[in-house]
C-alpha cells in the first residue's frame, strides 16, 4: 500500500495539476519537500476526476470560431498559448482537415476602403518598388486574392514598402517570413508584405514586367514630368533590381538587372531625364563612370543598408577626388 495522501498534497494536486506541466508540478512538490512520483500524482488526479487541457481540442475551438474572421497575426497568437511553436502553415493545415476556410476573411479583406493617394515622392518610390520586384494580383491573373505582395531578403525594404504603403493608402499589410534557401549552412529568409484589397489592386492596375511601362505612361504620367518623382521610381526600382559595386581599381559600377528591352528602354529614358549617362547590355543598364555614379548617388536613396552604404561612399569619392 502506498503512503497515504495529506490534505496538503491534494490541495496542491487539485489547484495546479490543470495549469502545471509535468516538470514544474514535480518542481512544486519538491519545494514543498513532499516525494512523490509523476505516476503517484497522475493516479490521484485521475482518482479526483482532474484532467490536463488537450491543446489540440483548444486550437480546434479557436480555428472554428476565429479562422473565417480575424487576422492570421491575431489567430496566431491566440493559438501560441497552447502550443508556442505553431506556425501559420500548420495552422492552414489543421484549418482544412476541420474543412475551414478563409473565403469569408479574405472577401471582407478584399472590400475595404483606402486612401486614394495623390501624387507623391512616397508614391513615386512605392510604384518603382512594385515595377521591380512586387507583384499586383487579381483574379483575372488565376490568382486566389486580390492583392499587391513584396518580398526581400533585406527586412529593412520590406519594412520601408509596408510602412509607405499603409502610409499612403491607409491599410495595414500582412507581414510574415519564410525559409527560402541554405546559404554556408544557414537557412536564408525572405520577408514578405502583403496588401489584400481590391480597391488597391484597381487603382495600381497591371504591373507585369512586361506590361509596366504602358501602366505608368497610360495612368502615372505625372512620374515622367517631375525629376524628383523620376528619382524617386528610380530609387524604388533600385531597391528592388539594382546593385552597387566596387571594383578592384577603385572604380564603382552601378547594375540595374532588367530583361526585356521595352523595360530597358523606359528605365533609360527616366536616366537621361536625369541627365545621367548609361549603357544597356542584355542583362540591364549599368553606369559606369565615377562621374555619372556620383550623379546617380546624389538623386537616389537606398533603404537597403549596405547598398546606400556604397552609395555614400561614391558620393564621398567623387567630391574628394575633385
Amino acid at each position: 500500500m502506498g503512503k497515504r495522501w495529506s490534505q496538503e498534497e491534494i490541495k496542491l494536486v487539485k489547484e495546479n495539476y490543470s495549469s502545471l506541466k509535468k516538470k514544474e508540478l514535480l518542481r512544486l512538490f519538491k519545494q514543498h519537500a513532499i516525494e512523490r512520483s509523476w505516476i503517484s500524482i497522475f493516479k490521484k488526479a485521475n482518482k479526483l476526476g482532474l484532467r490536463k487541457p488537450n491543446p489540440k481540442a483548444s486550437v480546434d475551438k479557436i480555428l472554428k470560431e476565429s479562422y473565417s474572421r480575424e487576422s492570421e497575426s491575431t489567430i496566431l497568437r491566440k493559438i501560441r498559448v497552447y502550443i508556442p511553436e505553431a506556425n501559420w502553415e500548420s495552422v492552414k493545415m489543421r484549418a482544412q482537415r476541420l474543412g475551414l476556410s478563409r473565403r469569408d476573411y479574405a472577401s471582407e479583406q478584399m472590400c475595404k476602403k483606402i486612401k486614394i493617394p495623390v501624387p507623391s515622392e512616397n508614391l513615386a518610390w512605392f510604384l518603382g518598388v512594385v515595377a521591380g520586384d512586387g507583384h499586383v494580383r487579381s483574379l483575372s491573373d488565376r490568382s486566389k486574392k486580390y492583392s499587391v505582395v513584396l518580398g526581400s531578403v533585406s527586412p529593412e525594404f520590406e519594412s520601408a514598402f509596408c510602412r509607405t504603403g499603409k502610409n499612403l493608402f491607409g491599410i495595414d499589410g500582412h507581414r510574415y517570413k519564410a525559409s527560402r534557401y541554405k546559404l554556408k549552412g544557414k537557412w536564408r529568409f525572405q520577408y514578405f508584405c502583403e496588401f489584400i484589397s481590391k480597391n488597391m489592386v484597381a487603382f495600381l492596375g497591371d504591373w507585369k514586367e512586361t506590361v509596366w511601362p504602358t501602366t505608368l505612361t497610360d495612368n502615372f504620367s505625372w512620374i515622367l514630368q517631375d525629376k524628383n518623382y523620376i528619382a524617386n521610381f528610380i530609387g524604388g526600382f533600385f531597391d528592388a533590381e539594382g546593385n552597387a559595386r566596387k571594383q578592384w581599381t577603385k572604380s564603382y559600377r552601378i547594375y540595374i538587372a532588367i530583361k526585356y528591352p521595352a523595360v530597358q528602354n523606359t528605365i533609360g529614358k527616366m536616366l537621361s531625364q536625369l541627365g545621367i549617362r548609361y549603357s544597356v547590355y542584355s542583362n540591364g543598364v549599368w553606369i559606369n563612370s565615377r562621374k555619372e555614379c556620383w550623379k546617380f548617388a546624389n538623386l537616389v536613396k537606398s533603404c537597403i543598408p549596405h547598398k546606400e552604404l556604397l552609395l555614400e561612399e561614391m558620393r564621398n569619392a567623387y567630391n574628394h577626388a575633385r
